[in-house]
Parts: C-alpha cells; structure tokens; sequence
C-alpha cells in the first residue's frame, strides 16, 4: 500500500509539474485576431496567466514529491520539442494556403508576424531536437525507441524545411553554431581534434586554412543574398555603436528609438556618410542585435554582468548534461546578433525556463524560487495588460 502511495504521490505531482511546463511554454502560440499582428499584449497577458499556473504547479508538486523537479529536464525537453511541431505545421498551412499568413510580404510567419523571428524560434528548437535524435540513435534497438529515432527524424527535416523556406539568415547561423556545439559535446570532437592536432600538425593546418576559405565564400554567398539588408543591419549597428560610445553608462530602459534617431540625425549633419549609408538609413523599431541595444540602454556594465549570468547557467547546464538545452540558449544567444528576439514575451519565457532549467536540479529551494521568480515576471505582465484597450482600438 505504502509503493503504491508514493507512486501516486509521484504520478500528481510530475502531472502538475507537466501541466505548469506546458503551459508557461504554450505563449509561442498564444495568437488573436482581434488585434494587428504585430501587437504583443495578447501575448503578454497569456504569458502572464501561465506564469502564474506554472508557478502555482511547481511549488505544490514539489510540496507533494520533494524530488519532482529532477523531471523538470525532460518535461522542458519535450514541450518545447512539442510546441516547435505545432509551430512548422503552423507554418506548412501558411505555405499551402489552409492558414493566413500573419503578414502580407511573407507566405510563412507561424504564430510570429514575421519569418525572421519565427526562424529564430525554430533555430531554438533545432539543437534540441538534434540531441535528442544522437542519443535515440545509439539505443535503437528495440521497437518502442526505433519509433521515437524516426519521429525525431521526421521532426528534424521539417525544421530544416522551414527553416530554409524561412530565409532568415541569422537563423541559419544559429543552427550552424548550435549543431556544432551538440555534435562537438555528443562526439566529444574536441579532444580528438586536440590529439590529432599533435599528431597531424601540417595536415591540420591544411584542413583549417579550407575551411576558413569556405567559410568565407559562404559569408559572402549569404551576404550578397540579402545585400541591401545586410547593408541596412550594418548601418544600423554603427549608429548604435555611436551611441554607446558618447554614453557607455547607458540611456535607460525604451530609449533606443528616441536616442537612435537623435545619434542618427547628428551622423548625417556631420557630413561624413556614404551614398550607400544614406540610402539604406531610416527608422528601425529594433538595434537588430540584442548585445547593443541592452549596451545602449541599460549600459556596457550591465551588459557583462548579463553575459557572465548566461555563461554561469550554460556551464551549470553542461555539468549536468542538458547539451540539447545549453544548444537551444547558445542558438538563442547566436540569433540575439543578427535580431531582435527579446521583444518577443514567448521567447523570453521560453528563455528563462530553459536557462533555469539548468540550476533547478540543485535542490527544491532553488526550483521554488525559480517558480516564484517566474510568478512574478507573470504578475507584473498581468498587472501592465493593456489587450482590451488594444482591441477596443483596433475594433473602432
């Protein structure tokens, strides 16, 4: 009687738990047409109620089973891997014309109102997906996990169909970096290239110079696909760059737009510009790279403090093996170069949770702050919910 009780115990708080991770993951698809697509509050206020709900789960399914957090891993692993499906059969009925597209220029945007950041989610989904199909494969040997090897088969070619159809290129580069980092941890590629690199000295600095040389006609081909955009990214980072440098300390928070076209405006009096930059110059809503807008308004200091965080959390991920969830942050991390992800409270969310998830193995204390730390990012999204001004607005 008593195994069964603990198993039960066990069953109700994992099912609460699943529920909370679900849940909280599920804003990706939070989508409404009653307001423009390109307004986040519908999703800010979803974000905000299953911050809450995951919040409420966790700490009353570590309450019934202390040890409930250790299936945190696999409940993150799996929705993720769950939303990121809806999200490519999202888009495939956007490209066969059975849904609308979020966006007149674009035949795919998924949940997003823009390919771009719909790539970038994808490209967060990829290296888990990958790190989940290496270790299936190394254990397919019986009918239940040769099932599950092909499922994360078809998964995975759906991604890379997307993807690919998506064009974004930020997203490509978040793929490459990504795959490289599982594939380097997963085959441990790194301390047979060191043994090889003193044994092949000359061979290996052959192999280098190719592939740097590669590589770069690569760069070039991306490049030259999406040049005046290209063009325009750069020119956007050079202005930003401006601005941090006449204020390392920073602006403050919602600064950017005000603070760049002021930068912008004193670049052109100077007179030292290009025909090039006057062409491809305008207003962007976004720094398109995440490092400098947070430089910009938040200061150079902050900026660091937040890369060490993200790295401490990488390394605590890695010590425990999480390699698809540290891939997932560091293609996060390579698309925040190129993009503007953070403006997104899905991703954000999914963020958190996956940076964490890569602690909350420590002990139930630190799972439980964690679920109150996201409770109140949910509260505080609640409390600033603005969706039916927002749809009184867009309706009238």
């Amino acid at each position: 009687m008593k195994i069964l009780e603990v198993r039960s115990r066990i069953y109700l708080a994992c099912g609460l738990l699943l529920i909370g991770v679900l849940g909280v993951l599920s804003s990706v698809c939070a989508y409404t047409a009653d307001i423009p697509a390109g307004e986040m509050s519908f999703q800010y206020l979803w974000a905000g109620k299953t911050n809450g709900l995951f919040a409420i789960c966790g700490i009353v399914s570590v309450i019934i089973y202390p040890k409930a957090h250790l299936y945190l891993q696999q409940f993150v692993t799996w929705s993720l891997i769950l939303w990121g499906c809806i999200e490519v059969f999202w888009g495939l009925g956007q490209l066969l014309g059975f849904l609308s597209s979020n966006h007149y220029l674009f035949s795919i945007t998924g949940s997003f109102y823009n390919p771009g950041p719909y790539s970038g989610y994808l490209a967060m989904i990829f290296p888990i997906v990958l790190y989940e199909f290496l270790c299936v494969s190394d254990v397919v040997k019986n009918k239940s996990t040769s099932v599950v090897y092909y499922l994360l088969c078809v998964i995975m070619s759906l991604l890379i169909c997307m993807l690919l159809i998506g064009m974004s290129r930020a997203s490509w580069f978040a793929v490459l970096i990504s795959c490289f980092f599982v594939c380097s941890i997963h085959y441990s590629y790194f301390n047979s290239l060191r043994e090889k690199w003193y044994l092949y000295c000359k061979r290996m600095i052959v192999c280098v110079i190719c592939i740097f040389i590669i590589l770069s006609i690569c760069c070039l081909g991306v490049y030259y696909l999406k040049k005046d955009s290209a063009d325009g990214r750069l020119f956007i980072w050079k202005i930003t760059s401006l601005a941090i440098s006449k204020r390392p300390s920073g602006y403050g928070e919602d600064s950017f737009l005000k603070i760049y076209g002021e930068t912008q405006e004193g670049y052109f009096k100077s007179g030292n510009y290009s025909k090039k930059e006057e062409l491809v110059a305008g207003s962007p809503q976004y720094a398109f790279n995440e490092y400098l807008r947070i430089a910009l308004e938040y200061g150079i200091f902050v900026l660091i403090i937040c890369l060490l965080v993200l790295f401490y959390f990488l390394s605590e991920g890695l010590k425990r093996k999480y390699v698809g969830l540290c891939g997932a942050i560091l293609s996060l991390m390579a698309f925040s170069l190129f993009s503007y992800p953070l403006s997104y409270p899905s991703i954000v969310v999914t963020a958190i949770v996956l940076l964490l998830t890569c602690v909350s193995e420590k002990s139930s204390i630190v799972f439980i702050v964690f679920c109150l730390f996201i409770g109140g990012i949910g509260i505080c999204w609640d409390n600033e919910d603005t969706y039916m001004s927002d749809k009184k607005w867009y309706r009238y």
